[in-house]
C-alpha cells in the first residue's frame, strides 16, 4: 500500500518480491513471464493437514462491494474459523489490490491463499498449464478424463474457445465464461482440494471437470430463472422506468436445472429459494445458507436530533427504483417537513442517480470503503425496493449495526420474523415518506428499534448458526 505495509502475500516459493504498479505493470515483467508465475504460484501452494476449501469467484475482489462479495466473505470467514483453510480463486489483478488496502486485510485475515487468474492473461496462462500436464501426467491421478476428454484437452478446447455447449440465454452466454473456469477447474484439481464452493449460475460447466474425490457446491446467490419473472413482472404492474429491458435477465427453467445438475450440491440464499428449487431437485442436493450478521459490538445510537439517513446499494433495477422513488416522490415531503434532514447514498447506485444531486440535502458518496463509518452517522437506514429477489444484504447489514430501518415488505423478503421482533419497521413505498418522518421524530422510538435490530442480528443472524447446515453437509461428505 502507500505506506509500503504488505497487504497480502502473491508470491510463488522462492520467488523474489515482485513489485506492481496501479497503472497495470508488474516489475517490467512480460505477459508471457508474469503468467509463468503465476503457474508457479499455483502449482507451490503446499498440502495442508486439513480439508481445503477453494472458493471459486468469477470476479474481482479488488471492487470489494456489492452482495455477491459480502457473501464470500462471510462464508470465508465462517470456514476458516471452521477449520478449514481457505483457497481464493478470482479475476483480481494485483496492481488492483491496493485501491481499498483495508477491505483486502480483512480479506486475507480469513483466506490463506489467493490465486488470482487475470482476465488478460488467460489464454497464456492455459497454454502454462496445458504444457505442465503435457510434460507432468502425474500429476493429476491417472486415468482422469471428465466427460471422456484429459484436462489437457478441456484446455485446449477453451483456448481456442470450442465450447460444445452455447447458452439459448445471451446473459449466461455473456457470463459463462469457459476460460477461467476451466483453469480454475485444473488448479483446484492439482490442489486435491477437498470441497469446491462456486459462485452464481454460470459457474455450472466447471463442476463438470472436478476430481471425483471433491465435493462440489454451487452457491445459487439468486433463481435465475425466477428473477426473470419477477423483473417482468415489475415491468408489466411498475412500468419501465423499474426495469427498462427485462429480457436481459432471460434464463429459461429448464436450462438453468439442467446448469444446476452439474454441482452435486446446491447452497441457496433463502427459504423462498429453497423451496422454489426443493419441487424440482432432491432436496438432499440442496443446503440453505442464509446472510450472516457479523455483530459485534452495538453501534453508538445516533443522537436524539440526527435527522442523518443512509442507502446503501449497487446499481440493480430495484434499487435504482426503489431509491429514486423516494426521492421523487417522499424526500421532498421529509425536506418540508425536517429542513436539517440530509440522506448520504453509498455505493456504485450512485452512478445512476446524477439527476438528483441537485436535491436538497442528498449526497452522492460513490463506492466506500469504510460503511461502518457511514452507518456509524445515521439516524436511520433506508431499503425502500418494491421487488425482488435472494436476500437483501444491506437489511441484514444495517440491523447487524444496530440501526434502525425502514424497509418495505418486499425488502424484508427472507427475514420477515425481523418484523415480528419489531426489529424493523415496515412501511408500504406510499407511505415511506411518512414512517421517516414519524422515526426521526421520535428518538425514543428509533433506539428501540436498534436494541432490536442488533439484539435480533446477534441471536437470529450468528454465523454459527446461519452457516451450521452447511459445515454439518460437509462433514457428512468428508467424514462419514
Amino acid at each position: 500500500d502507500d505506506r509500503g505495509q504488505v497487504l497480502g502475500d502473491l508470491a510463488a516459493g522462492d520467488t523474489p518480491l515482485l513489485s506492481v504498479s496501479r497503472q497495470g505493470g508488474v516489475d517490467g515483467l512480460s505477459s508471457e513471464q508474469l503468467a509463468a508465475h503465476l503457474v508457479k504460484r499455483y502449482l507451490n501452494v503446499p498440502r495442508a493437514r486439513v480439508p481445503t476449501i477453494c472458493f471459486v469467484f468469477q470476479g474481482s475482489v479488488a471492487s470489494a462491494t456489492g452482495g455477491g462479495i459480502t457473501r464470500l466473505l462471510d462464508l470465508m470467514q465462517s470456514a476458516h474459523s471452521a477449520g478449514y483453510r481457505t483457497i481464493l480463486i478470482d479475476r483480481s489483478e494485483p496492481w488492483s489490490l491496493g485501491t481499498w488496502p483495508d477491505a483486502y486485510r480483512a480479506l486475507r485475515a480469513c483466506c490463506d491463499v489467493h490465486l488470482p487468474i487475470l482476465q488478460g492473461l488467460k489464454p497464456l496462462i492455459i497454454k502454462e498449464l496445458a504444457e505442465l500436464l503435457k510434460t507432468e501426467p502425474d500429476r493429476l491421478p491417472k486415468g482422469f478424463a471428465p466427460l471422456g476428454k484429459p484436462m489437457a484437452d478441456h484446455l485446449a478446447n477453451a483456448l481456442r474457445r470450442d465450447v460444445s455447449e452455447r447458452s439459448s440465454s445471451p446473459l449466461l452466454e455473456a457470463r459463462i465464461d469457459p476460460q477461467f473456469l476451466t483453469i480454475a477447474a485444473t488448479i483446484t484439481n492439482l490442489l486435491r482440494a477437498e470441497v469446491v464452493i462456486t459462485n452464481y449460475l454460470w459457474s455450472a460447466p466447471l463442476h463438470d471437470l472436478l476430481l471425483p474425490t471433491t465435493c462440489g457446491l454451487l452457491d445459487t446467490h439468486d433463481i435465475q430463472s425466477l428473477r426473470a419473472r419477477v423483473f417482468h413482472e415489475a415491468h408489466e404492474q411498475l412500468g419501465a422506468d423499474a426495469v427498462p429491458d427485462p429480457a436481459k435477465y432471460d434464463v429459461d427453467e429448464e436450462e438453468e436445472l439442467r446448469l444446476l445438475s452439474k454441482a452435486q450440491a446446491l447452497m441457496t440464499i433463502s427459504p423462498a429459494e429453497q423451496d422454489f428449487l426443493a419441487e424440482r431437485v432432491a432436496p438432499s442436493r440442496l443446503v440453505l445458507v442464509g446472510l450472516a450478521a457479523r455483530a459485534g459490538d452495538q453501534l453508538p445510537p445516533a443522537p436524539d436530533d440526527s435527522a442523518e439517513i443512509l442507502f446503501v446499494g449497487n446499481i440493480y433495477e430495484p434499487n435504482v427504483d426503489g431509491i429514486s422513488l423516494f426521492l421523487d416522490r417522499a424526500w421532498p415531503e421529509v425536506i418540508a417537513a425536517i429542513p436539517q434532514a440530509r440522506i448520504r447514498i453509498a455505493g456504485r447506485i450512485c452512478d445512476a442517480l446524477q439527476r438528483f444531486s441537485h436535491l436538497p440535502g442528498v449526497a452522492l458518496l460513490g463506492p466506500v470503503e469504510d460503511l461502518e463509518s457511514c452507518y456509524r452517522q445515521a439516524a436511520l437506514v433506508l431499503n425502500p425496493v418494491r421487488f425482488g429477489t435472494g436476500a437483501s444484504v444491506k437489511l441484514v447489514e444495517a440491523m447487524a449495526f444496530g440501526r434502525a430501518v425502514v424497509t418495505t415488505p418486499a425488502g424484508l423478503r427472507g427475514y420477515e420474523e425481523a418484523a415480528d421482533a419489531e426489529a424493523v419497521r415496515l412501511a408500504d413505498p406510499e407511505a415511506f415518506g411518512e414512517a421517516v418522518i414519524a422515526l426521526l421524530r421520535d428518538p425514543a422510538a428509533r433506539h428501540a428499534l436498534e436494541r432490536a435490530a442488533h439484539r435480533f442480528a446477534t441471536e437470529r443472524l450468528h454465523p454459527a448458526r446461519v452457516h451450521a447446515g452447511l459445515f454439518n453437509f460437509l462433514e457428512s461428505r468428508l467424514f462419514y
